[in-house]
């Protein structure tokens, strides 16, 4: 399930075409690592909102709450429901609770982290943790929809080059460079999400948003057969293939994004 704060952009299947004539607040910074921020307590609290929740057929395994979304992004099989707000002592333990688990994922790997060394971290009883997030699986979960939706709200609302403004062949090297640093802070959650079932990354909300950002970009630029050209960039950008250069290979992250970047400029010319 993924949670959309009343007014904010909506995050996933949003037409290209309409979003880069709106003129939205950016609501935080992609510069400064998500690790960071989230340190440092700048983790959104819940309010009021209204909750959209998109159905798939079938998921298991840790995968964020945009993985629920069927590919279809027409949002004819949306259904609404209001979900009230959070009590002023929830709302901050929530934030303790994803900061300490960001940290944690950050400098261990989700697979060595337990749910006691992110009640202990974030200062929190084990109770608290587990009503909130049921296991470690939700926890990673409400991370990752964090993580992917702040980079949505970049696209959609941000200042260029990744936002509007900037040329389609510079938004999208500015979309690859930004999306390893999205890997880079949250490699093992995103793994996880995408190879919890075999053709989990296909089936994310997240990834028809981040291939439809792309095709209409390929589009712009004239790049022939946009469709597939955006399927083979996000193949390059898989976290299995990622986590493969960086840890597997050893390449450095800049190599890395240097190649990358080099790569996504070809296909825009």
């Amino acid at each position: 399930m993924l949670d959309l704060v009343v007014g904010m952009a909506l995050p996933v299947g949003i037409d290209e075409r309409r979003c880069d004539d709106q003129r939205f607040r950016r609501l935080g910074s992609r510069r400064g690592g998500h690790v960071q921020q989230l340190r440092h307590g700048k983790f959104p609290s819940s309010g009021n909102r209204t909750r959209v929740r998109f159905m798939a057929a079938d998921s298991s395994g840790p995968q964020s709450g945009s993985s629920k979304t069927p590919i279809d992004i027409s949002f004819r099989n949306l259904s609404v429901e209001y979900s009230p707000p959070l009590r002023a002592d929830a709302a901050r333990n929530r934030v303790k609770v994803l900061a300490a688990a960001a940290g944690l994922f950050s400098e261990r790997g989700v697979e060595k982290v337990t749910m006691d060394d992110v009640a202990a971290a974030a200062g929190v009883g084990k109770g608290t943790l587990y009503r909130r997030f049921g296991d470690k699986s939700g926890l990673a979960t409400a991370l990752l929809d964090h993580l992917e939706t702040e980079l949505q709200e970049g696209i959609l609302s941000g200042p260029p080059p990744l936002g509007g403004g900037a040329s389609p062949a510079e938004r999208l090297i500015a979309f690859t460079v930004a999306y390893l640093e999205f890997l880079r802070d949250s490699l093992d959650v995103v793994l996880l999400s995408q190879t919890s079932t075999t053709g989990a990354r296909f089936r994310t909300g997240a990834h028809a948003f981040w291939r439809r950002h792309c095709e209409y970009l390929l589009e712009q630029c004239h790049t022939p057969a946009p469709g597939i050209a955006a399927d083979v960039l996000l193949a390059g950008l898989s976290a299995e293939q990622v986590q493969h250069w960086l840890v597997e290979r050893n390449l450095p992250f800049d190599h890395l994004v240097d190649a990358l970047t080099q790569v996504t400029r070809s296909l825009t010319t």
